[in-house]
């Protein structure tokens, strides 16, 4: 039940960024710095393991299937990000 609140909250927040960042970067008010490479894997590697956590903690069984995916997502992701890091830190 935590993790659905904890969703919902970061759900929440994400539309109400989308929806008022636009308007205070136009306005000046605040702009934010594009993410590098390392902020970005540092994400991917948090909702991994935030992933993780959710799936080793589910006890409904009708969440399993969920807890799965959103875990194979998120490793996918992760090690999608790694590659083009080491990639980009070669050349």
């Amino acid at each position: 039940m935590l993790v659905e609140i904890k969703n919902q909250f970061s759900g929440l927040l994400e539309r109400f960024k989308e929806t008022w960042q636009p308007i205070l970067e136009d306005n000046s008010i605040v702009r934010e710095h594009e993410p590098d490479m390392k902020e970005y894997l540092g994400k991917a590697r948090l909702e991994w393991q935030e992933a993780q956590s959710y799936f080793n903690n589910v006890s409904e069984p009708e969440l399993v299937d969920h807890a799965a995916f959103l875990l194979r997502a998120a490793e996918s992701k992760y090690m999608y990000l790694l590659r083009k890091y080491k990639e980009s830190s070669k050349g």
